[in-house]
């Protein structure tokens, strides 16, 4: 069984929903204050609370989940996550690097995939995603976040 997850961002908020099948589980928002950079923002949305944090709670609910799909529209992210090489971004991408070894190595079985999905499409899972980011703009700043420069 599958859970999987899009995240996405606005200039100020970032949010990701979670599906089993077409069943909507699990949506989070995350307030960031409006002084992170977009790359930032996804790759937030992505790690922090979040795509995996919330799709591994989700499937520790269902045990017959075994395989976790994170969607992005966001390359880039989705490019520094699948290879963590001295980059902006590159401690972010190696927080989502330890949580999803971490949840590999409770089962043989578990599996995660990262794909890309077009924004803008209507695709349901991204433009949800999209709706909570925009809304997630009026919650408070949350989290300590940098610009993307400083994490070189």
């Amino acid at each position: 069984m599958d859970c999987k997850s899009t995240p996405t961002i606005t200039s100020e908020g970032s949010a990701a929903v979670g599906f089993i099948g077409n069943q909507e589980t699990f949506t989070a928002q995350l307030g960031l204050g409006g002084k992170a950079e977009v790359y930032n923002i996804e790759l937030t949305g992505i790690l922090i609370e979040l795509g995996l944090h919330c799709a591994q709670s989700e499937a520790e609910k269902h045990p017959l989940i075994n395989h976790i799909i994170i969607y992005s529209d966001n390359t880039s992210a989705l490019t520094t996550i699948c290879n963590p090489q001295p980059r902006k971004g590159q401690i972010l991408a190696y927080d989502f690097y330890r949580n999803a070894i971490r949840w590999l190595e409770q089962s043989d079985t578990h599996q995660l995939t990262l794909a890309w999905c077009p924004g803008h499409l209507n695709i349901h899972g991204n433009e949800r995603a999209d709706e909570l980011a925009k809304s997630a703009t009026d919650l408070p700043e949350e989290i300590d976040t940098t610009t993307s420069h400083m994490l070189c």
